[in-house]
Formats: structure tokens, C-alpha cells, sequence
């Protein structure tokens, strides 16, 4: 795991609450990382035949971009983002 995702997953996990995300989607993903940023990236499994294609060429998509700049988190969504991983509405509780 990226220390970004370590060490501000509370971070995280706050803004994935204010824009609808699931934060398990996002801290759980697939991810390319360095000292400065977090690409989030979308890995489907579940292709046609069922088997997992380590080897196949194409990139995988990125899901959300987490920059960490001067001790701060920025976020950077992307078209898949809300596609991938917003969260199911939450049903209202029924009134009595």
C-alpha cells in the first residue's frame, strides 16, 4: 500500500463520504504511486471468459488521481470515477 493511502486514509475516507465514493473501493484498488501521488486504477476480472489476464496490454483505467501537496491531500476525479465507485443511495427509513 502507498504510505498516501497509509497514512491519510481518514483523509480519504472523509472526502469519499462528501462526494458519495465508496472509500473501501478507493483504499482497496489497484494503485500506481510515488512519494507525491496516488493514480487509482480500475481492474475488472470479470472479462468474458472468466480467467484474470495479468499479461494483457492495455492500460488499466485511471479512477481517481490523489495528489499530496505541502502536507495536503487534492483529489483529481476522473469520467470513471462516479462510473466505478459511487455509492449505492442509502434507502430511507420508513416512518412509522
Amino acid at each position: 500500500m502507498s504510505k498516501i493511502l497509509e497514512n491519510y486514509q481518514s483523509e480519504i475516507k472523509k472526502y469519499c463520504a462528501e462526494n458519495n465514493l465508496s472509500a473501501d473501493s478507493v483504499l482497496y484498488a489497484a494503485c500506481s504511486y510515488n512519494k507525491e501521488h496516488v493514480f487509482i486504477l480500475h481492474y475488472d476480472d470479470n472479462d468474458n471468459d472468466g480467467e484474470v489476464h495479468y499479461m494483457d496490454s492495455t492500460p488499466l483505467p485511471i479512477t481517481l488521481k490523489i495528489f499530496l501537496e505541502n502536507g495536503k491531500l487534492r483529489f483529481q476525479q476522473t469520467e470513471h470515477t462516479y462510473r466505478l465507485y459511487e455509492r449505492e443511495p442509502v434507502a430511507e427509513a420508513a416512518t412509522a
